[in-house]
């Protein structure tokens, strides 16, 4: 007996298809033609079961394992409705292999970053080593230190200068900008005659 939903032979004395569980009913002799595809239906069919496609008369219902259902949606095995369900399952496997390859080849420790030097780290070098190259042009001008350079002093005087120096370049003066501005302040440049103070 041929299944008028899906069109899978079964036996004769079959009540419900093998194939798609549609309940079976006897083949008239006498058959309808799909407008759509031409496939030979059963007198009493109302949908195509080749292509779902209308043939003629109301809809019909059914009862499937004894529940009342539409014959185009009981059982039916639109092709639409196959490739779309084909095409959902192929996309939830791919996104399935997709998030197992992402957590296994990922590592699973992050990467240490202190390995690297961060973008502050190379700034305060280059800031540190402004500030030396400013120091390095001065003594200390507390006046107790016996001149000691800037750069080695570590009196109150001295970090109070070297705060000067480094708020100066900060604001993005140049290291002669700054030279300039601590000589104005607090004098004791290098180069000038040692224990004269200078002040602007």
């Amino acid at each position: 007996m041929l299944c008028n939903s899906c069109g899978h032979r079964n036996k004769e004395n079959a009540s419900y298809c093998t194939e798609c569980g549609w309940k079976l009913t006897k083949t008239l002799t006498t058959r309808k033609p799909c407008p759509r595809c031409g496939f030979e239906n059963a007198v009493d069919a109302n949908y195509c079961s080749n292509c779902g496609e209308h043939i003629s008369g109301s809809r019909k219902k059914q009862k499937v394992n004894g529940k009342g259902k539409n014959s185009r949606t009981a059982g039916s095995h639109s092709p639409v409705t196959s490739s779309t369900a084909k095409l959902v399952a192929g996309l939830t496997t791919a996104a399935i292999v997709l998030i197992l390859l992402i957590k296994f080849l990922a590592p699973s420790e992050p990467v240490a970053v202190q390995q690297l030097p961060s973008a502050d780290a190379s700034l305060n070098l280059i800031m540190n080593a402004q500030i030396l190259g400013v120091a390095k042009q001065f003594r200390c001008s507390c006046g107790t230190c016996g001149g000691t350079p800037l750069e080695e002093c570590s009196c109150p005087t001295a970090e109070k200068e070297k705060s000067f120096i480094a708020s100066h370049l900060q604001k993005g003066k140049t290291v002669e900008q700054t030279v300039a501005l601590v000589d104005s302040v607090y004098g004791w440049k290098k180069n000038k005659a040692a224990g004269v103070k200078e002040n602007g």
